[in-house]
C-alpha cells in the first residue's frame, strides 16, 4: 500500500502570498500614517504625570501606560495618554519626554519615541514578512507542485517518529 502526500499547488502559494502582502500593503499604510503624523506634527517637553493601570488582555496583571502633560505655545495644557502600555511601566512619573502633537488638535499626542510611534507598523510587518518568507522558502526549495509517494516503510518510520 502507498499513500500519496498532498503537494503545496497554487492554492497553497495563494495561501501564502495573499496574507503576507496584504499584511505588508497594511503595515506600509500605518507607516505612511505615522510618517504623515510625524512630519505635520509640533514638537514640546512634556513631563509624565502618572501611570495609568489597566488590566492586561491575556493575563491577570496589571499594564501601565504614561500619562502625559504638556503646553502648547498658547500656554493652555494638554494631557494624554500613550497608547503604548508596558510591565513595568516604561517611563517614571516626573520624567521629561519629548512629546510629538498636532497643532490644529492637541489632544492627538504621542511620545516621540519610534518604537512607541512604529511598534504596530513592525508588529504587522513582522508577520506579513515571515508569511512572504516562509511562502518563498516552500516555492525555491522546489515544494511547490510536488507528490512524493511514500512506501509502506518510509511510513511506518513516520508514524513512529
Amino acid at each position: 500500500m502507498k499513500l500519496q502526500t498532498t503537494s503545496i499547488g497554487f492554492t497553497g502559494l495563494l495561501i501564502g502570498f495573499v496574507p503576507a502582502f496584504i499584511m505588508l500593503g497594511i503595515a506600509f499604510f500605518m507607516y505612511s500614517q505615522q510618517m504623515a503624523f510625524i512630519n505635520s506634527s509640533v514638537q514640546a517637553p512634556g513631563t509624565v504625570i502618572k501611570n495609568q493601570s489597566h488590566m492586561s488582555v491575556d493575563s491577570n496583571d496589571h499594564v501601565y501606560a504614561p500619562v502625559v502633560s504638556f503646553m502648547t505655545p498658547d500656554g493652555q495644557t494638554h494631557q494624554f495618554e500613550e497608547g503604548v502600555q508596558s510591565s513595568p511601566p516604561a517611563h517614571q512619573v516626573g520624567e521629561g519626554v519629548q512629546v510629538l502633537y498636532n497643532a490644529k488638535n492637541p489632544e492627538d499626542a504621542h511620545i516621540n519615541n519610534p518604537f512607541d510611534l512604529f511598534l504596530g507598523v513592525w508588529i504587522v510587518g513582522g508577520i506579513g514578512a515571515a508569511f512572504l518568507v516562509i511562502t518563498l522558502f516552500i516555492f525555491v526549495t522546489g515544494q511547490f507542485g510536488k507528490k512524493r509517494v511514500l512506501s509502506n516503510d518510509e511510513m511506518m518510520n513516520y508514524w513512529k517518529s
